[in-house]
């Protein structure tokens, strides 16, 4: 059974659509004979972990050792190109880079000019359709700016064109870029995966991509002859401050939300650009359990296996109806569901499971993406294992609504962003932005202890120290950020993963302190919450001391902060203070020593008053 994936999904299974999120399981039911279980293979190109466990949960392929990778994801032909703008100078800097495009190659202005085989191919890649930053608007810059070679190629129709008539265009668009009769697409990442088009000598990307992961494949769809190519990037972070308060890991997603809808479209850049798209695609808590309680009093649920029928109107309802179906696959009350699209209906199977089997289906989901949170998960659970039916999945519906699609799905496409505006903004160079991803796609030698990291909460307490150990240079240290990185894509509130990856930003040879501290801040939000790890103090103190002598070493001022930041998280009391004196270099240990007294103070006069 062979299965090939883009960069998140499958397509077009059949008419009546399978769930591409049941589909391993409807795989095995389809094509199993005589107890034969058939061998599934699945191919994709350079996924995330979040999105490899996404595939091996759901194909059912528990085994860590089926995943197969190559030694090396570098393309040494392709050469990378970051520049820098404010948002109005964008299509100033991509008219230059156009006009010495030809320059790097060694020919003359007709480098944009169709020529059979020889044609020099580009896409210049934009994040929308529609409005300044999109393809359409794009597309009518460049026509003026280098002559009408060009087509457009998006998913979704532009303002103004309808859907039956966007689809004879960008099918010409792409048969005659096919057939080398124009030379450019302005197009959204819809165009081009799979393609193997070997001519395609430049990639543009106008806008900074939503991750690495994302921009490696994309920019690779240049060069697929092995010939030299060029890969440039236009970013632009008018606003770095509004630009870390919105990225950073603890910032709540109701204010990223307020604060993207406040900002006018002149105050906007790459950031909140794609922050705006980001926020739109996650409808609020309130709405998406609204839609849950609908479909479900659509279905009633009563425990009994049958076939419900949800007709929807327009390809909006469908999302939002099948995002909550979604939900209730997951807890195992509807057991799959197909699509048919020739009557615009949804069809669910529900399932004759019991409310217990319910709340091991929501625990055996979480635990997929952290064993730690799904104990505590389930435990919370257990608490509404007396309530009526209806009522025990609409509080594990709000549980998983809250806790995991928003506590750690938002927060890890927000750490994507994150990770690839960092690796843009710390890298000098072609090469360092190479070096930086290719750190972050390889498995390095630090994964025997990340992934202890992941699964052990009591190795927090040596991780520090086992980290140490292994840095013996800027390669390391570099090697070791690109490895957490993704990692913390796939697990947005590990605590170990958020300690490490302040770590290894503290160690690299180009440090950035901002990131040092907020994901250390993180660290200990995290680590104490209950939407983390719920930890105590002193399991918290203990590798957040360890890690503050280490960082003191290299930089006192930024222990200090850091030092700082402990002292806000966590609320002290005489042992945890006494722990802090007897561990810290003396000027921070002072500080304790002083809060100690005060304590004593206080608690003399509350004596003798």
């Amino acid at each position: 059974y062979f299965l090939g994936f883009g960069e998140h999904s499958l397509k077009d299974l059949s008419v009546n659509q399978l769930s591409y999120l049941n589909v391993g399981r409807n795989a095995r039911d389809s094509c199993t004979k005589d107890g034969a279980i058939p061998p599934v293979l699945s191919l994709t190109g350079t996924a995330s972990k979040s999105v490899l466990r996404d595939i091996q949960r759901e194909l059912s392929i528990p085994n860590p050792q089926a995943v197969i990778k190559p030694r090396n994801f570098d393309r040494a032909n392709l050469h990378f190109e970051i520049l820098k703008c404010p948002s109005k100078e964008k299509y100033g800097i991509l008219y230059s880079w156009l006009d010495h495009l030809p320059d790097k190659f060694g020919e003359s202005s007709s480098f944009f000019h169709p020529n059979s085989e020889r044609t020099n191919a580009g896409i210049i890649f934009y994040p929308h359709v529609n409005g300044e930053h999109g393809i359409s608007e794009g597309y009518k810059k460049i026509v003026g700016h280098i002559g009408n070679y060009i087509g457009l190629y998006s998913g979704s129709a532009p303002k103004n064109v309808s859907p039956d008539e966007w689809k004879k265009i960008k099918k010409q668009s792409a048969e005659k870029f096919k057939r080398n009769e124009i030379t450019m697409l302005t197009a959204t990442k819809a165009y081009g995966m799979g393609i193997d088009k070997e001519n395609v000598r430049y990639t543009m990307h106008f806008n900074l991509p939503v991750s690495i992961e994302a921009y490696y494949q994309e920019a690779g769809r240049a060069g697929r002859d092995k010939q030299t190519s060029y890969c440039a990037l236009i970013v632009s972070n008018d606003n770095p401050q509004r630009t870390r308060q919105l990225l950073n890991p603890a910032t709540k997603f109701e204010d990223i939300v307020e604060e993207v809808e406040d900002i006018k479209p002149w105050e906007s850049d790459d950031i909140t650009r794609a922050l705006f798209f980001h926020v739109n695609s996650f409808k609020g808590i309130p709405a998406e359990l609204d839609m849950v309680k609908d479909v479900m009093n659509l279905i009633h649920v009563d425990g009994q296996v049958k076939q419900v029928d949800i007709p929807y109107q327009t390809d909006s309802q469908k999302t939002s109806l099948e995002k909550a179906i979604h939900r209730l696959v997951i807890l195992g009350v509807v057991r799959d569901y197909t699509v048919n699209y020739a009557h615009s209906i949804l069809s669910c199977e529900t399932s004759n499971l019991k409310p217990d089997d319910y709340i091991d289906q929501y625990a055996k989901y979480i635990s997929n993406h952290d064993g730690e949170l799904a104990k505590s998960a389930k435990a919370e659970a257990m608490r509404y294992i007396d309530l009526p039916r209806n009522e025990l999945i609409a509080r594990l519906a709000e549980n998983l609504v809250k806790e995991f699609i928003y506590g750690i799905i938002e927060q890890s496409r927000r750490r994507s962003l994150t990770e690839m505006l960092e690796a843009t903004t710390d890298s000098a160079n072609s090469d360092a932005l190479r070096k930086r991803m290719l750190d972050y796609l390889s498995q390095g030698k630090h994964t025997q202890i990340l992934e202890k990291a992941r699964i052990d909460r009591h190795y927090l307490q040596n991780l520090v120290g086992d980290l140490e150990s292994e840095l013996d240079s800027f390669q390391d240290a570099a090697e070791l950020r690109g490895e957490v990185s993704r990692l913390l894509e796939a697990y947005p509130k590990n605590p170990a993963f958020l300690l490490t990856r302040s770590l290894a930003e503290n160690f690299a040879e180009e440090r950035n302190s901002d990131v040092v501290i907020d994901n250390f801040a993180a660290f200990l939000e995290f680590g104490l919450s209950s939407s983390g790890w719920a930890m105590t103090s002193e399991e918290i103190i203990n590798p957040a001391v360890d890690y503050i002598k280490l960082v003191y070493l290299e930089s006192a001022e930024l222990a200090q902060r850091l030092f700082e930041n402990l002292l806000q998280a966590i609320p002290l009391d005489t042992s945890e203070l006494r722990l802090l004196a007897e561990k810290l270099p003396s000027e921070f240990a002072m500080h304790a020593v002083h809060l100690l007294q005060k304590n004593l103070s206080s608690q003399l006069k509350e004596i003798f008053q």
